[in-house]
């Protein structure tokens, strides 16, 4: 019986691909011919083997001609190619004058063997000729399959193509696994991390297997930190791969491909003939050169619309040691920065992040070293770009360090304007991370600038901002007199979407003080000027901030379903232009609805989630109300150690920042929890505190109320106030300046007088001394932990953080010295034992309790964590 293949089989395995495969199968249902198309690395060889094996017993029945080979990476000339698939088809050569009749001869060979599949690998070396012959045999053998593997596409009539791409992640990290358990048998990395390291090599099988191998001298955590440069990992396999393909183009696409690399993954077509057009070769013809690259696999086109365009990693890096040789290289980075500062639309930040970054950077090295005030100008254009996205995500580091590098260019190419709007920029940033003192002066820095400059709507912006460090102060009405000072300025300037911006941003935070100050009918004009100015202008950032200052107005009114939508609406918008910090905020909000129903464990959950987010971004004002609100929580539950505890962390909170309206009602809820406990000369002191404090805020009738309810309940607890007559006075108080503080301070003086609720809550995690075992909220039954082991010590170490300081996380050092004290222990052998005892615990029971926060891990503040003895 003759044989029906010369497939051998794998010398290792084949994972995933289970699209592609059926891919294949589908598009031979039509076609006689498909390519599959990929660069060097992806697979193509791999793929088209296996999919002939699979293929093989249809292709072999019923007398079918089977699945052939040819490989053709060493065939350089037509005559080589023709040679290699005439000896593997058993194709008699003598007397054949000339590469057309073997083609013939070859051409009638495939027509004999019927149902025969044949895989022509590596056909990219070969010529045009070479694929005119292939689509001569699929006219002669109508019954023969051709799958062709090639890193640029035949371009004959009939041909079908695969484009193949990278391996899906669960693949990539079974493959990276696989591989390295091969040269290297202990524990496994993380699953993050092998993530890290497959992606940072695109998901590409060959960069895979070579990265694998390095595990043999490299751990995992060592190789991942290397992997920014992969080809110096990699070894030249890749660059290979990479050269291979570049020797079949021409010089001007050569050139293309090196300097293209100057833009970020997912650029359009337009950038790049805005960037090299009539710089690296006429503007006309860039599109046609991008075509051949995209065609020869040297670029991939991700999906959407308008299309746009990136490297792999592996090959990105060959194209920048290419392009840093080019004489052209320093004058494409230019065109580069020009390009994304002034371009026209300017499309979303989010799209262009890494190309406007690069622009930036590139924008304040040229300022600084030519002192050029045009630059300058670009610097200051893109960092108001990138600057909103940063403030809109919550980074506010990120966003003070990118106005800083900013002022830096500026003092060598000074621009009063541009410097002005840097200023902001930088003060934004500043008040967010707590620097309500250096916001200050960037905000009378930039006004005094606009001033000089004669703009009246950058003046009344600085006022604006001015206005918001009086705010956290405390001085509302400051604040307020400058709100209405920048609306005044506003109406001399030109209408526009400046005006209209500045407006919205002047009539929000105008709203807010009158809100403060009790004008709650006023405070809702001003906001519903504002939120109808935030959604002509599609701003979500401004527009998450307007619902949620409605929404608080609707619960200061006890509209408890009219503040839910508009909460619910705004964390909608949040979301949808990812503004972390406002959705914080609502999240926030949420929780306070729930508590004024009484919905303790929704509000508990809300809250606590509120100070997660919060936390991460670094926003210490925001996160000092949010651990308040979860305090005063904790109050209502009847758990007056977990309400300090929390109270503790937002004192810390708000001293960094300077706040005294905040300081004041943490000091007075901390004298109503003392007094829970019978600590009445600590609430005292802390009355004595929130009286100090308060008298550093003006004008607000609901925070006096509050404090003095507070006071009252701390008197009914000790003894020395009549609780019906307290309750009667503090009613008409907050009757006459109702907000949420002023009901949460007569809630607690309620409960001071009729008697607090009894039961526990229902989400308590007890943690025996030492970690020996825990009782999971809801559970029957407490697990008990192996005696000497190391989830023992992580959990005591973590239920004593979890009482010390609700809301902070652990970070994972602290963890594994926790876990394994005294141990010397490989840095990634650590990391992965700390991963696996974490991992362990969740599944013991504790999933919905150890979270993943602020870059470590931390019981959930929103759980009661008790302690028998």
């Amino acid at each position: 019986m003759r044989a029906r293949t010369n497939l051998a089989s794998p010398a290792s395995s084949f994972v995933g691909r289970e699209a592609e495969l059926a891919a294949l199968e589908e598009l031979f249902e039509e076609a006689r011919l498909v390519t599959v198309l990929g660069p060097g690395g992806m697979g193509k060889s791999r793929l088209a083997m296996r999919y002939g094996a699979e293929r093989l017993d249809a292709y072999a029945a019923s007398e079918g001609g089977g699945v052939w080979l040819v490989e053709l990476a060493e065939a350089r000339a037509p005559a080589e190619a023709l040679a290699t698939v005439a000896r593997v088809l058993g194709v008699e050569l003598a007397g054949l004058a000339s590469d057309a009749a073997v083609a013939e001869a070859i051409g009638r060979r495939i027509a004999r063997l019927g149902r025969v599949l044949l895989v022509l690998d590596g056909f990219e070396h070969l010529t045009e000729g070479a694929a005119r012959w292939v689509e001569a045999w699929t006219r002669v053998a109508p019954s023969a399959r051709l799958l062709v593997t090639s890193r640029v596409v035949l371009g004959i009539d009939g041909e079908q193509v695969l484009t193949l791409g990278p391996l899906r992640a669960e693949d990539a990290a079974t493959l990276f696994l696989g591989r390295a358990r091969q040269v290297r048998m202990d524990a496994p990395p993380d699953a993050a991390l092998v993530a890290d390291i497959v992606d940072a090599i695109d998901r590409m099988p060959l960069a895979i297997e070579l990265a694998a191998s390095r595990t043999r001298i490299l751990s995992a955590t060592e190789l991942a930190s290397r992997l920014e440069r992969p080809l110096e990992v990699l070894g030249g396999a890749v660059r290979r791969a990479v050269l291979d393909s570049l020797a079949l183009l021409s010089p001007d696409a050569r050139r293309v491909f090196a300097l293209a690399s100057a833009l970020r993954n997912g650029f359009g077509v337009a950038d790049v003939e805005a960037v090299l057009g009539d710089l690296v070769l006429p503007r006309g013809e860039v599109l046609g050169a991008l075509d051949l690259l995209a065609r020869s696999s040297l670029l991939r086109v991700e999906p959407g619309a308008p299309a746009r365009h990136a490297y792999f990693e592996t090959i990105r890096e060959v194209a920048e040691e290419l392009a840093a040789s080019d004489d052209a290289h320093e004058a494409v980075l230019e065109a580069h920065s020009r390009h994304y500062a002034h371009r026209e639309p300017p499309g979303a930040v989010a799209d262009d992040l890494e190309n406007l970054q690069l622009a930036h950077r590139t924008a304040v090295r040229l300022a600084r070293e030519r002192r050029d005030p045009a630059r300058a100008a670009d610097a200051v254009a893109l960092a108001r770009r990138l600057g909103g996205d940063l403030l809109a995500r919550g980074l506010s580091r990120e966003r003070r360090e990118l106005f800083g590098e900013t002022l830096a260019a500026l003092e060598t190419a000074p621009d009063p304007e541009a410097e002005a709007w840097a200023h902001l920029g930088c003060g934004t940033a500043r008040k967010e991370l707590g620097d309500t003192a250096g916001a200050r002066e960037d905000f009378e820095r930039a006004l005094a600038l606009a001033t000089d400059a004669g703009r009246d709507d950058l003046a009344a912006l600085a006022l604006t901002h001015l206005g918001t460090t009086d705010d956290v102060a405390s001085e509302t009405g400051v604040a307020r007199e400058r709100f209405e000072r920048a609306l005044t300025l506003l109406e001399r300037t030109p209408e526009g979407p400046d005006r209209t911006r500045c407006e919205a941003e002047a009539l929000l935070q105008l709203g807010h003080a009158h809100r403060r100050e009790g004008e709650l009918d006023e405070a809702r004009h001003r906001l519903a000027g504002a939120a109808s100015r935030y959604r002509i202008r599609g701003d979500d950032e401004g527009l998450s901030a307007a619902l949620y200052e409605l929404a608080v107005l609707a619960l200061f009114a006890g509209e408890w379903e009219r503040a839910l939508a508009q909460i619910d609406e705004g964390l909608a918008v949040a979301r949808r232009g990812g503004v972390r910090a406002m959705e914080g905020t609502l999240t926030n909000a949420r929780a306070i609805v729930f508590q004024e129903r009484g919905e303790l464990a929704e509000a508990l959950a809300h809250h606590a989630e509120a100070a997660r987010i919060l936390g991460e971004l670094g926003t210490r004002h925001r996160e000092a109300s949010a651990l308040f609100y979860l305090a005063t929580a904790w109050v209502e539950a009847n758990e007056p150690t977990e309400a300090l505890a929390v109270l503790a962390q937002a004192r810390l909170r708000i001293a960094e920042v300077g706040a005294p309206r905040y300081e004041a009602l943490i000091a007075a809820c901390s004298a109503s929890a003392l007094a829970m406990v019978e600590r009445y000369r600590d609430a005292e002191r802390e009355l004595e505190r929130a009286r100090a404090a308060a008298a550093r805020v003006a004008n607000e009738p609901a925070l006096e109320a509050a404090i003095a309810t507070h006071e009252l309940a701390v008197a009914v607890r000790a003894g020395s106030e009549d609780g019906a007559a307290a309750l009667a006075a503090a009613e008409e108080w907050v009757g006459a300046s109702s907000n949420d503080d002023s009901r949460i301070a007569l809630r607690v003086l309620r409960a001071a007088v009729e008697g607090g609720p009894e039961a526990a809550p229902e989400e308590v995690l007890v943690v025996w001394p030492e970690g020996r075992a825990f009782l999971a909220p809801g559970a029957d039954e407490p697990v008990k932990l192996p005696e000497r082991s190391p989830l023992r010590r992580l959990l005591e170490r973590l239920a004593r953080w979890r009482l010390e300081a609700p809301g902070e996380a652990l970070s994972i050092d602290e963890l594994i010295e926790a876990g394994w004290p005294d141990e010397k222990i490989r840095a990634d052998a650590a990391l992965n034992r700390a991963y696996v005892a974490i991992a362990s615990l969740r599944k013991k029971g504790l999933r919905d309790v150890l979270l993943t926060t602020g870059g470590g891990y931390a019981l959930s503040a929103a759980v009661a964590v008790r302690r028998p003895g």
